[in-house]
């Protein structure tokens, strides 16, 4: 029968080579636990960038609902004018014909003639 003793193994760490093995896994600890803390930092800084865009998204819908609120005013303002002018308009229009029909002629009561 062969027993094989753990002090013959072909890979078996034996003094020195244990503490540099330690200190490999402890310096690759490190890099891993940096490079974890980077990645924290960046996914702070685009929660960061992403509430301040929500920020800036909201203020920009307030100001493009106040926008459309003063359009929607002017554009009423607008037809509540051209409403008078039509109106305006139509009323000289009656105007000229019933002097036109009265036989008084532009020159006298201030129209052009068209």
């Amino acid at each position: 029968m062969n027993i094989d003793y753990a002090e013959d193994w072909a890979f078996l760490p034996h003094g020195g080579a244990d503490a540099q093995y330690a200190h490999l896994i402890s310096e690759e600890n490190r890099l891993l636990r940096d490079e974890v803390d980077r990645y924290r930092r960046h996914v702070t800084k685009l929660i960061n960038m992403h509430n301040d865009a929500a920020l800036e998204r909201d203020k920009l819908r307030v100001k493009l609902r106040d926008a459309e609120s003063r359009i929607s005013d002017l554009l009423r303002d607008a037809c509540d004018s051209w409403k008078t002018i039509n109106s305006q308009k139509y009323a000289i229009d009656q105007y000229r014909e019933v002097m036109r029909v009265a036989g008084i002629g532009p020159e006298r009561w201030g129209g052009q003639d068209r």
